[in-house]
């Protein structure tokens, strides 16, 4: 029989780009600058060194050497020869012609091969069915046969389909069918009886490409991407595979392989008390709680909250300064909640992670459950928060913390100043400029031309106390005149891409992220020989120059 060579077929490359949320309506086209260059806490700290990939690629080169274009997964180019499939000539096996005659030896296609089993990793375009093949189960054998009908671009169906014994017909009756029943005696399921050549041309919408067929494939391509959009699925499978799906079908798939990806959500809620025993076998200093709730005995517990910080995190956190930020952030999964978080200031002027929770919904009994956690961690010293004028959280401060040093974040000031009495350049300006002024006269004066101008938002300004928002009326104890939140919202930017996740593969991210940055930090500051860090040292230069001229 002749056949006919086929071409190897290289996929191109894809890049997906993920674009950032978008920040507050109100505050669009609004710069707030801040003299510490907080902006950029995440992004330059100063050391002047390879980034984190650098470093691990050096590494690699250095261990494993350099590939070659030819290198493993990558198969050379062949020549297309010419496809001479038009030819009507087909196999044809059945059960009673075979024989253990040694004429059957000499016929071209040979008798059911023996003890010929199938392998999901060996199913391609240029795949072939034969007598004999066996199979661990029935489903096995119609999922392969569905997805090498969808490689060769025709359709089948299963007109016979019960517990013992499965027939594969082609869906435009063209002559290809395909038997497959149980071994007698044996957990085997064999192909009896095949004619494995399809008469029928091709076509292009074909069902057997299933969700759940498409979730697979989707599964591998979202393991090295955040995201993937659902026109980029039918897209890449009409491109990859020549078959067209429907959009439906697509986001169906999508959501199969993000269970494959990061697991199921629902369960994954099971699997916390494991995940924080596994945390405190590790270190016995990490702090896992779990808060269930339940009504009554005859009901059954469900979550309600959880609470994480590692014990690297506090130890961390002695040599940083007595000052943290708190926000909370919504988790885009299925089941909703919020993402409490705690961050102090590091000695190179970057958001030092502390803790972390997970909570029904932002309200004062939430607060004041996750503060009382942090202040067991790390100790009821003198601290000084900052913070947006988050729900529930100024009396939980008044309640639990009487007299704590509270800032509110100015640009969130400014913001809720806008929606009730209008903004604009003149009053951001003074507003910023009596927020910023270190002397009580400069301060007095920006004030009063705000109150010229608007007298409401000045009435505003004048009732909220000087010392939440005003540097010149701040501690000197903390050694930080922060007077914006750019910490908790560098650190929410960071894990922008695991609050779509569950629960668990969001905290194990966030771990895994810790120790990273961790890592390369201690490995950056080894190698630094100066006895200020960066950040603070570069400020430094600039006021003197400043004071200089």
């Amino acid at each position: 029989m002749s056949g006919a060579v086929k071409s190897g077929v290289k996929r191109p490359a894809e890049t997906i780009v993920i674009e950032g949320s978008s920040s507050d309506e109100s505050l669009q086209g609004v710069h707030l600058s801040d003299s510490e260059e907080e902006r950029d806490l995440a992004m330059d700290d100063g050391f002047n060194m390879p980034e984190n990939d650098d470093i691990l690629h050096n590494i690699y080169e250095n261990t494993f050497g350099t590939q070659t274009s030819h290198g493993v997964g990558v198969e050379p180019e062949r020549e297309e020869g010419n496809n001479e499939d038009h030819d009507m000539e087909y196999e044809y096996f059945f059960e009673e012609l075979d024989s253990a005659s040694d004429a059957d030896d000499e016929i071209e296609d040979g008798p059911r091969e023996r003890n010929l089993v199938f392998r999901e990793g060996e199913l391609s375009k240029e795949f072939k069915f034969k007598a004999g093949m066996e199979f661990l189960s029935l489903d096995q054998f119609k999922q392969a046969v569905k997805v090498h009908s969808v490689y060769i671009g025709r359709e089948v169906y299963f007109p016979k389909n019960d517990s013992i014994r499965a027939r594969a017909v082609c869906r435009k009756k063209c002559g290809y069918f395909i038997l497959c029943s149980k071994v007698g005696g044996k957990e085997t399921y064999m192909i009896k009886t095949i004619c494995s050549k399809h008469k029928c041309g091709r076509l292009f919408n074909n069902k057997n490409a299933t969700a759940r067929w498409v979730g697979k494939v989707v599964a591998k391509k979202l393991q090295n991407h955040q995201k993937i959009k659902i026109n980029e699925i039918v897209a890449d499978i009409q491109q990859d595979y020549c078959t067209g799906i429907t959009t439906y079908r697509a986001w169906k798939a999508r959501q199969i392989a993000k269970n494959i990806v990061d697991g199921e959500a629902a369960k994954q809620y099971t699997l916390l008390w494991a995940y924080s025993a596994e945390l405190r076998k590790a270190n016995a200093g990490n702090t896992c709680k779990i808060n269930m709730y339940r009504p009554s005995l005859a009901v059954q517990p469900r979550f309600e909250r959880f609470y994480m910080c590692l014990d690297g995190c506090k130890r961390g956190f002695r040599a940083s300064r007595p000052f943290i930020g708190v926000d909370g952030c919504h988790l885009k999964t299925q089941y909703g909640g919020i993402l409490l978080i705690a961050v102090g200031r590091d000695p190179n002027d970057q958001y030092f992670p502390l803790a972390f929770g997970v909570v029904e919904m932002e309200t004062k009994d939430s607060w004041k459950w996750f503060l009382d956690l942090l202040l067991r961690d790390i100790g009821e010293s003198r601290w000084v928060f900052i913070s947006d004028q988050q729900k529930g959280l100024i009396p939980c401060f008044e309640e639990m913390l009487n007299g704590v040093e509270h800032r509110f974040c100015v640009r969130h000031l400014y913001a809720n100043l806008k929606k009730k009495f209008g903004g604009g350049t003149v009053i951001r300006d003074l507003m910023m400029g009596a927020a910023k002024a270190t002397h009580h006269r400069e301060w007095h004066t920006k004030m009063q031309q705000l109150k010229e101008i608007n007298e409401l938002a000045f009435n505003r300004l004048a009732a909220i106390p000087t010392r939440s928002w005003c540097k010149h009326a701040m501690s000197f104890y903390p050694r930080c005149d922060v007077i914006i939140n750019n910490l908790s919202e560098s650190f929410n930017s960071t894990i922008l891409v695991a609050r779509d996740k569950p629960i668990l593969t969001m905290f194990e991210w966030i771990r895994t992220y810790l120790m990273n940055r961790f890592a390369v930090l201690n490995e950056k500051m080894s190698k630094w020989n100066g006895n200020v860090c960066p950040k603070p040292r570069k400020r430094l230069d600039g006021e003197m120059l400043y004071a200089g001229n």
